[in-house]
């Protein structure tokens, strides 16, 4: 994922939901994951399971969040997100297609709610 780093700041991410819990560690058996910025505006974020692909296969929810990133914002100003997939995969790693670009929107749209909500409420305090 890329954003302008003169208006956020990436500041963490949860891989799951709390209702869900994370869709790829369900016997907590682990999972290998990585989220860092390898340059500024540039976020890359994985996870991989260990639970065994008949476990995924019986006991993972059809649609779950991957993960919910967080931004602090530094400045007012519109960030635009890019966001690349490189792969998606089924439980024995097969590909998968990744969501139409109209999620993609409502996943922009929400984030942007939310960082205004963030920088209002900092602006608050």
């Amino acid at each position: 994922m890329s954003f302008d780093p003169a208006l956020l700041s990436f500041s963490g991410r949860t891989f799951g939901n709390p209702i869900l819990g994370d869709q790829l560690d369900l016997t907590s058996s682990g999972t290998a994951t990585i989220a860092e910025v390898t340059s500024p505006g540039t976020l890359h974020l994985a996870e991989a399971s260990f639970d065994l692909a008949s476990v995924l296969d019986a006991l993972q929810a059809g649609d779950f969040t991957l993960a919910t990133l967080t931004f602090d914002a530094l400045a007012n100003g519109v960030s635009s997100f890019s966001l690349t997939i490189n792969q998606l995969g089924d439980s024995n790693g097969t590909p998968l297609t990744a969501p139409e670009p109209g999620t993609f929107a409502l996943f922009g749209a929400g984030l942007l709610s939310l960082l205004s909500y963030t920088g209002f409420r900092r602006y608050l305090a």
